[in-house]
């Protein structure tokens, strides 16, 4: 569900380390590490985060948080199929994509569409469906920019042969599959519970 603190930091530090403007957080729940993030981006004040959630309940208390720590005008959301979203913005330069909560209006989906502009890409949400999401934001990321793929242990199941269910095979596949293409640079570190680092050639 939410990413333990020592995550937290750890995707502050990935902020800062590449001095990311622009970061698309697939799966927001709380709010918590889109809240990492956007603290870790406080001093540019042309940085943004676009949150991807299919749930409104816990957005609420997210953004609770982010107006607490004074991050909520840098942090836009879309509410919704996060497939579909990332769908539109790749195939219609966003059109049909609007925001949760948009009151001013300044949201703009065509920023988001630009392809190779995306620092970072955080992947928090359907498990059986990573690949897609992967697949979907690679042509959005910049050359050298990088995918953050959670929960790629899987609570240990993935280590475990013994373990053959449909997620735990489809995580298994996909650390297996990004550890060959030739398109990435692929590392799993045992932080929480499993994350990939997957970077951009």
């Amino acid at each position: 569900m939410q990413v333990p603190p020592e995550q937290g930091v750890f995707l502050q530090m990935l902020v800062e380390i590449t001095n990311a403007r622009k970061v698309v957080e697939i799966g927001v729940f709380t709010g918590y590490s889109s809240l990492a993030m956007a603290m870790a981006m406080n001093n540019d004040k042309h940085a943004r985060l676009l949150g991807l959630e299919s749930d409104e309940r816990p957005l609420v208390l997210a953004e609770q948080y982010w107006e607490k720590a004074g991050v909520r005008s840098r942090i836009d959301v879309v509410l919704g199929d996060a497939v579909e979203t990332l769908r539109a913005l790749a195939q219609q330069d966003g059109q049909d994509v609007t925001a949760w909560k948009d009151e001013s209006g300044e949201f703009d989906a065509s920023w988001w569409a630009q392809p190779g502009t995306v620092d970072i890409a955080f992947v928090d949400a359907n498990k059986r469906a990573y690949d897609e999401y992967v697949q979907l934001v690679y042509p959005l990321l910049r050359t050298g920019g990088v995918v953050v793929l959670d929960n790629v242990l899987w609570k240990g199941k993935v280590a475990d042969p013994e373990h053959a269910d449909k997620t735990t095979e489809s995580i298994r596949q996909l650390n297996a599959t990004l550890f060959h293409d030739e398109r990435w640079t692929y590392s799993l570190l045992p932080i929480g519970d499993g994350v990939a680092l997957c970077r951009k050639r």
